[in-house]
């Protein structure tokens, strides 16, 4: 009887050694996951920020040419309905 138990624990510890095993395994490619999701989604806010960022400038320096040049054509305007 005492053989048939010494079989059981023995099967329950590798049973449990495997188990063991398996989780490990499991929370260590969901940690694996979990970091290359986050390095993926921080590359893609980056990139997604700086475009905004260089789309915001180049409205900014074209804003800046349109008020130049409409100011530009306001004078030149008046400068002709001046002289008339």
């Amino acid at each position: 009887m005492t053989m048939q138990i010494e079989i059981l624990l023995a099967i329950q510890t590798i049973l449990l050694g495997f188990v063991g095993y398996l989780l490990k395994t499991i929370f260590d490619d969901y940690k694996e996951f979990k970091r290359n999701t986050e390095k993926r989604l921080n590359e893609i806010e980056n990139n997604y920020l700086s475009r905004f960022e260089m789309v915001h400038s180049k409205i900014n320096e074209t804003e800046k040419k349109i008020v130049e040049l409409i100011t530009q054509l306001k004078y030149e305007h008046g400068d002709k309905s001046k002289a008339n």
